[in-house]
């Protein structure tokens, strides 16, 4: 095994295929199921009976989302048991055991079986509004009325919980925030878990040019890995939120006078603005690229698919002015790389 890092972060576990894949999984189990809604709302939506149907075939819909979450869970289960490992092994040098990794997964598992519990019950409410819009409006006016609420739930994603402020939170960033949370904490435990190996047991906090008042009383501190030392330790700062989702506070390994030795921010093109107008470029994208899931019509798909080439052009000239990169991955909605879900509903 090669020698202790003299730091780590939870950016260690950055990239990782796994992340990427079950986030995948998840943007593909919502957009089939926008075009599964989709397609059954349209069937017979001109038909003077069309409100009756759509209750009838109220329970059967039901029924077929929970299979898909419960296929969606099958294939999710062992990338993220693997995520956990991989992670832990990027800040440790070695695969975590048996026990640690079950010990490690089950927070995560924990987080994302509440998410799945939500997603049929989540979805079906979203059903329910479309029919609902389209039940109370005029006969004439019933696809438009219904497309458009279609369009309402395909701009946000299918929300599966709400923030602290009580905001909707999306499908797909949520279950984003909630693996990279994860993936970063057990890269940190597998440090610690090392260090602790090792006979070491302090570490510094780092600064950051911009930290957020959760982080910002542990920043140069000095931690204990234990809590046999006359230190704050480093449980006692995790439970006051120091590593929260997308924190990226690093720990430097320190012995008592050793100085202190500042990490150099690699330069990347663009401005923290330019970034965000980026970010926000690539959600109009995947928005329309919804859009033309819950399309009711070739009408409707016609119009999301000039809407998207309209934004992608957008993006080119924004990474041409400003030399930030492409990553084609922000702009999917479904599969970009990793092996394809066979959804319960077919597509």
């Amino acid at each position: 095994m090669a020698d202790l890092p003299p730091s780590a972060s939870p950016a260690l576990a950055d990239g990782l295929t796994h992340v990427e894949t079950i986030v995948d999984l998840h943007s593909q189990w919502e957009t089939t199921t926008l075009r599964f809604m989709a397609g059954r709302i349209a069937v017979g939506i001109d038909h003077p009976d069309w409100p009756r149907q759509q209750a009838a075939r109220l329970a059967e819909i039901r029924r077929d989302l929970d299979r898909t979450v419960q296929r969606l869970a099958e294939v999710a289960g062992p990338e993220i048991v693997d995520m956990i490992a991989a992670a832990y092994e990027r800040g440790h040098g070695s695969a975590p055991g048996q026990d640690r990794q079950r010990g490690l997964a089950r927070r995560v598992w924990d987080a994302m079986r509440d998410l799945w519990a939500r997603l049929t019950g989540n979805a079906t409410r979203a059903y329910q509004r479309a029919v609902t819009v389209g039940t109370h409006a005029p006969a004439e006016q019933r696809r438009a009325a219904v497309q458009r609420e279609l369009n309402r739930t395909a701009d946000r994603g299918l929300t599966v919980d709400r923030d602290d402020h009580g905001r909707a939170l999306a499908l797909v960033p949520r279950v984003q925030v909630v693996l990279q949370t994860a993936a970063g904490n057990a890269a940190m435990d597998g440090y610690l878990d090392r260090m602790v190996a090792e006979g070491e047991d302090l570490v510094r906090v780092t600064l950051s040019p911009h930290p957020c008042p959760v982080c910002e009383p542990w920043e140069d501190r000095i931690l204990s890995v234990t809590t046999s030392t006359r230190y704050p330790s480093i449980a006692t700062a995790r439970a006051a939120g120091l590593w929260h989702p997308r924190c990226r506070h690093t720990i430097e390994h320190y012995r008592p006078g050793q100085p202190r030795h500042p990490h150099a921010i690699a330069h990347k093109p663009g401005t923290y603005a330019q970034e965000q107008r980026q970010r926000a470029i690539e959600r109009h994208i995947r928005s329309w690229k919804r859009r033309e899931a819950a399309a009711l019509d070739d009408v409707e798909r016609q119009l999301a698919r000039r809407k998207v080439r309209q934004w992608q052009a957008a993006l080119r000239a924004h990474l041409a002015a400003t030399g930030l990169q492409r990553s084609r991955q922000r702009e999917r909605t479904d599969f970009g790389h990793s092996r394809p879900l066979k959804h319960a509903l077919g597509g």
